[in-house]
């Protein structure tokens, strides 16, 4: 899995994209997870629960840490979130896991609530932390864009200023789904 295919010959320029990706995307993982344990916490308080949350939420996040990472980013992605922390989840990522959790309980509580109560919030919480996740690498990856986009512009304007050729062609828009994930 990749989130940004980089065009260009400057290995430089190739690692330090990568990195960047790699720091941004592990920042808002680890910003994440514990907010989704928050939410996790306040649903347990809820008339709907009758069984310790706890070990549902530690399932839960395994399998959504299991479901997005695959076996050759598995080492990056700590790396990643880490930059991804500072910049991405104070863009309002608390508030939208909140809200995908409100709407995951309204759409599965139903009349027979009671039987389903485990699987229903156990489901949502799941979905929570999927889009919570997806909404996080998506914004790393526009971060990623303008950072790597300003450099490139930066070189092509000095080659420019210096009468050299510069043959680098630009990144994609990560927005135009072109890019390999």
């Amino acid at each position: 899995m990749r989130f940004i295919q980089v065009y260009t010959n400057d290995v430089e320029v190739n690692n330090m994209v990568k990195s960047a990706a790699e720091t941004l995307f592990e920042k808002g993982f680890k910003q994440g997870f514990p907010i989704g344990l928050q939410e996790g916490r306040i649903i347990s308080k809820t008339k709907v629960i009758q069984q310790d949350i706890t070990k549902n939420i530690a399932k839960i996040v395994e399998q959504g840490v299991a479901i997005g990472i695959e076996r050759d980013i598995a080492k990056d992605i700590v790396k990643v979130i880490e930059q991804a922390k500072a910049k991405v989840i104070q863009q309002g990522i608390a508030k939208d896991i909140a809200k995908v959790i409100e709407q995951a309980k309204a759409i599965g509580i139903e009349r027979d609530i009671a039987k389903d109560t485990d699987k229903t919030i156990e489901q949502g919480i799941v979905m929570g932390i999927e889009q919570g996740i997806a909404k996080v690498i998506e914004q790393a990856k526009a971060e990623i864009y303008r950072d790597w986009h300003a450099d490139w512009e930066k070189r092509r304007q000095a080659a420019a200023e210096k009468g050299l050729p510069f043959n680098d062609p630009p990144l994609p828009n990560p927005n135009n789904n072109n890019s390999q994930e």
